[in-house]
């Protein structure tokens, strides 16, 4: 993967521009279009995700951890004893799609 602007990122309009400019501070990444009157709204929304993409990785991480330290696959003696140990597979599954998607 190659190296992302640095977070946090933030928003700004640009009057002058007439533009909805988004990044790093002095480093704005991108535009986003006022097609739809919405630009504004996508541009707080791309600052959000961006921002909190870091801690929604390492979520993902404890999550998978703890799903497949407690999956039906693992030996019960290796099981931890701080969480339930009865998993679905598909949940599992999910948490570590979602975690190669963000990663």
């Amino acid at each position: 993967m190659t190296e992302a602007t640095k977070q946090p990122w933030g928003y700004v309009h640009h009057k002058g521009l007439d533009k909805h400019l988004v990044g790093a501070v002095l480093e704005n990444v991108a535009i986003v279009e006022d097609r739809h009157g919405n630009a504004k709204e996508n541009a707080e929304f791309i600052v959000k995700a961006v921002n909190s993409h870091d801690a929604l990785v390492a979520a993902l991480e404890a999550c998978q951890f703890a799903l497949s330290a407690h999956s039906p696959d693992v030996p019960e003696d290796m099981r931890q004893d701080w969480c339930a140990t009865s998993y679905d597979k598909e949940a599992i599954e999910a948490a570590t799609a979602a975690l190669e998607a963000a990663k």
